[in-house]
């Protein structure tokens, strides 16, 4: 998805009532070194706890998530809407877990708790200082 693309969804999306935020760090691993091959994993896997699959513990969830990919490590920002279906806490984080193994960091909470993290990834927060000869000169450049 193009970055246009990318920061109309977010606007859209920011603007719901019921917005849960889930922030995931983990250690790449050879099968989830992709932030997207593990979120197919992790909604539509059949992988299951007390019975109930990942791909119906899911079901019905609307939202985005955002990545941000250094080094060996991954920062997952899974942003959703609560209006139809809250997701039990415990069972995320243990879903989450025994896909990623137990050093995984999970956070939970509303959007402005995660909002300055997100928006940074997204490219909304850039510092673009002018120097030297530019700086001196900005009313040429119309500044």
């Amino acid at each position: 998805m193009s970055l246009q693309k990318d920061l109309k969804l977010y606007e859209s999306i920011k603007l719901k009532e019921q917005l849960q935020v889930v922030r995931i760090n983990w250690e790449t691993t050879k099968r989830h070194k992709d932030p997207t091959f593990f979120f197919r994993d992790l909604k539509n896997g059949l992988s299951s706890i007390g019975g109930k699959t990942n791909r119906s513990f899911f079901k019905g969830i609307s939202g985005m998530y955002v990545s941000l990919h250094k080094n060996n490590k991954i920062d997952l920002y899974l942003l959703y809407e609560t209006n139809e279906k809250v997701l039990h806490e415990l069972q995320l984080k243990m879903r989450i877990k025994k896909m990623l193994g137990s050093t995984t960091e999970i956070e939970i909470g509303d959007l402005n708790r995660f909002k300055d993290e997100i928006e940074d990834i997204l490219g909304f927060n850039r510092v673009v200082q002018s120097f030297g000869d530019f700086y001196y000169n900005s009313r040429v450049l119309g500044g």
